[in-house]
């Protein structure tokens, strides 16, 4: 049993639905029944009467649901706590990161902020994007840097604009787009586009991309190595920020556009420690 499941859990009891649970959490529907059905197996009883009509708790669930929120409410708290004192006896630093795109742009800040700073302790905490905002919020990492959120999505957390971005496209060697040095929107009218789900997007990449084609799929997940193994075999193309381009030229062709995708930035909580605070002023 983790602190995932017991969210998964709440959220799915709280709301009713599955589906309205994972959206949420920003996470897949498949997601989420995956980690309350690890939970069940986890705990040895059933926590949801499951029918057509919806869910609701079992007597065993509904014991089980307050027990659950006085645990998390208390593992919060003690985490919240515990970085509290970690930064008041040494500075530190956690940084979301997601485990297959770590950028040399954010690489490059972290080490030029190490010789500044030695004595901070950073750590880098691999997780999904979309799980990044809520590790912030809970206490559990420091800061991101992604693609601006809804405002809704940030709750009490701040968004600290770094930079504009626009959008590059990866695709197989052979495509026919592969030998272009900048791609306009006229050259993706006709073509089919990849697009990954980052659920917090302000600005996501299939409403921004749909004005330059009317073949866009949206993806079940984020980007991970299975769309590259997709792309090669295919003609489709998938939409990235530039910025993060260097993550897939070593197994794709990634051609650069004059397309814009809007602002990247830092998430942190309101009032950041100074490592926060000294870590960002590098980008």
């Amino acid at each position: 049993m983790n602190d995932r499941q017991l969210h998964s859990f709440l959220l799915a009891a709280d709301s009713g639905s599955f589906s309205k649970a994972a959206q949420a959490a920003f996470i897949s529907t498949p997601a989420l029944v995956q980690q309350i059905n690890l939970l069940e197996k986890n705990i040895g009883f059933p926590l949801f009467y499951r029918t057509h009509q919806g869910i609701s708790l079992t007597p065993a669930g509904g014991i089980f649901y307050d027990a659950s929120r006085e645990i998390l409410q208390t593992y919060e708290d003690a985490c919240a706590r515990g970085r509290e004192i970690s930064r008041t006896e040494n500075d530190s630093l956690t940084i979301a990161y997601p485990p297959e795109q770590f950028p040399p742009f954010i690489l490059k800040a972290y080490e030029t902020f190490l010789q500044d700073f030695p004595n901070t302790a950073v750590t880098f905490l691999p997780m999904p994007y979309n799980e990044h905002i809520a590790k912030i919020a809970g206490g559990k990492a420091d800061c991101s840097i992604l693609a601006e959120p809804r405002k809704e999505c940030l709750g009490d957390l701040i968004f600290t604009k770094l930079f504009e971005d626009t959008y590059s496209f990866c695709m197989r060697p052979e495509h026919p787009l592969a030998d272009r040095s900048l791609l306009k929107a006229d050259d993706l009218t006709d073509g089919s586009i990849l697009c990954g789900n980052y659920y917090y997007m302000k600005y996501p990449f299939h409403q921004q991309l749909s004005a330059v084609s009317s073949r866009i799929q949206v993806l079940d997940s984020e980007y991970d190595m299975s769309i590259r193994s997709k792309v090669l075999l295919t003609d489709d193309i998938f939409a990235i920020h530039s910025r993060w381009s260097s993550q897939y030229q070593s197994f794709l062709t990634v051609v650069p556009s004059d397309l814009p995708a809007g602002p990247v930035g830092a998430v942190c909580r309101k009032n950041p420690s100074p490592a926060v605070t000294h870590f960002l002023s590098y980008f």
